[in-house]
């Protein structure tokens, strides 16, 4: 449970019988008091991370004839579980709590149409969830501005920069096997031989004193994937000898995070809340 505390500090030592003779309730002579602004008090024992977040997405599934557009908005969630405690493993894949979806088809043949209703799914957000927990580069430790690169054989696999408290970090999926750790809900596809033509993910932090950048520090995501099919034959929008080409390019905003109790947990996990509390919640600086 939080506790919210308010700290009175008294900065003078209070002798025995200086005190004589002041007012009723008022502060003693040469004692100065202080009020502090509210501070939140939590204890994270035994407790899991939930967080909300608001996606944006814009996805393309196209053949050589027609194309399928998709903007979709959605709320999702995430369920970070408490060290070596129990069975409960949560979620670092985006649950999908709201959804509002919207299509446009165009085809060979000239016809132009929009609906909110599809029956088939080709979007790649629903694999991209929070990144594992990574260590800050050295450089960007010290100082309010700072730059690093991890560079590979044909160009740099990760970018780092810090602008006062916030750091980001551009990861190049594509430019060495080692950075698929960045994308483990994915890393399953690579296996099946589908052809990514393009995998570029951005993570925006705000600063910690450890040097570890954990899920609890993530401010948002985004990301762009293209690939030349989609892992199955999912669709019956062209022939299966026919290639198709998907494309999504999503931003992911962190609106909230709490530690929460093992019961509460559950309540989550069975979607057992108010949907009042799962509507969809734009941010404030959203574009």
């Amino acid at each position: 449970m939080t506790h919210r505390i308010r700290h009175i500090i008294t900065a003078a030592v209070v002798a025995e019988a200086s005190f004589a003779g002041e007012a009723a309730g008022a502060p003693p002579s040469g004692v100065s008091v202080k009020e502090l602004p509210e501070v939140v008090v939590e204890s994270r024992r035994n407790k899991a991370l939930h967080i909300l977040a608001y996606v944006r997405e814009y996805s393309t599934l196209a053949s050589y004839t027609d194309t399928v557009f998709l903007f979709r908005e959605k709320m999702v969630d995430f369920m970070l579980p408490p060290r070596g405690k129990g069975s409960f493993r949560g979620w670092t894949s985006p649950r999908v709590l709201t959804c509002r979806s919207y299509y446009r088809f165009t085809y060979k043949n000239g016809l132009d149409s929009v609906s909110d209703e599809r029956g088939h799914h080709f979007s790649w957000s629903d694999w991209i969830g929070l990144a594992p927990a990574a260590q800050m580069p050295v450089r960007l430790r010290h100082g309010s501005e700072a730059c690093d690169t991890v560079p590979e054989r044909y160009g740099p696999a990760e970018t780092w920069t810090r602008n006062g408290s916030r750091i980001s970090a551009d990861i190049d999926v594509l430019a060495d096997e080692s950075e698929r750790r960045w994308v483990p809900g994915i890393t399953a596809f690579f296996s099946k031989g589908l052809d990514f033509r393009r995998m570029r993910m951005r993570f925006d932090y705000s600063d910690t004193d450890t040097g570890l950048l954990s899920p609890f520090d993530l401010e948002g995501y985004s990301f762009i994937i293209e690939s030349e099919g989609r892992g199955h034959r999912m669709f019956r929008f062209v022939r299966r000898d026919e290639p198709v080409f998907v494309s999504t390019e999503a931003e992911v905003s962190i609106l909230d995070r709490e530690y929460i109790t093992l019961r509460e947990v559950r309540k989550w996990e069975k979607q057992k809340f108010d949907t009042d509390e799962t509507g969809i919640f734009e941010p404030i600086d959203a574009s």
